[in-house]
């Protein structure tokens, strides 16, 4: 069995479809796509996530894989802000304990390595009019909390925690008791009881964490912050 509608997954389709103008009236086989590594796992499994795709292309006419080619080397800008908001909007949706496992993960690894394009899918999501406060408040916390890790690169941390500024107001209309709740169910997590997010957020932590390790970064030649760690200079979060 294929996992084909995850978002992770549905980006990936996204991105493939967009060649197949190219091939309309050709017979089927013309072009096959070979992918690899962690986004071929995350199809067969639903288990993993990754930041890019590996991929390879084949193509009976090599002047029609180079147009192939150049097709996926522009990004199609209006396809990738619908997946990036498809998945800001199962990242919170539901209380954040029942967040599917490679939502947690996607989410995390385009905040930390792709965080430019999550901003404003973030800032879109919150805009969203009569979205439920619950809602806004959810998102915040993912925001304010995943900002905080090394991974991070230092400049791109700096504007996520500016988006934060820019919504305090949510954190400050949360009610006495909803911070007590929140405190008593997140004892370990301050950012949770700051944004009144009443429900266990444990579980949505451990997920990720393995994506924010060097380990990970460099065997997957991601864009981090820890190169900075060294450095005395570095602003705190």
């Amino acid at each position: 069995m294929l996992h084909l509608e995850t978002p992770l997954a549905r980006a990936v389709r996204l991105l493939f479809d967009r060649a197949l103008p190219l091939l309309e009236g050709r017979s089927p086989g013309t072009v096959r796509i070979y992918v690899f590594g962690g986004c071929a796992l995350h199809i067969l499994t639903n288990a993993r996530g990754s930041a890019d795709i590996d991929a390879e292309l084949k193509a009976s006419e090599q002047q029609l894989k180079e147009e192939i080619r150049a097709v996926y080397a522009a990004p199609d800008d209006q396809q990738v802000r619908q997946a990036l908001d498809y998945l800001v909007v199962q990242a919170t949706k539901m209380p954040l304990a029942k967040v599917a496992k490679t939502v947690a993960e996607t989410f995390a690894l385009l905040f930390w390595y792709r965080s430019e394009d999550m901003r404003e899918a973030v800032e879109n999501r919150l805009k969203t009019p009569g979205l439920a406060p619950v809602r806004k408040r959810r998102l915040m916390y993912l925001v304010d909390r995943l900002r905080r890790f090394p991974c991070m690169k230092p400049e791109h941390a700096a504007k996520m925690k500016q988006l934060v500024s820019e919504w305090q107001n949510l954190s400050r209309s949360v009610s006495d008791k909803l911070v007590d709740r929140a405190q008593k169910l997140n004892r370990y997590d301050k950012v949770a009881a700051a944004w009144g997010v009443a429900e266990p957020v444990e579980h949505l932590m451990s997920t990720v964490l393995e994506l924010q390790t060097r380990h990970f970064v460099d065997a997957h030649h991601l864009p981090n912050g820890y190169a900075q760690l060294s450095s005395k200079h570095v602003a705190p979060r």
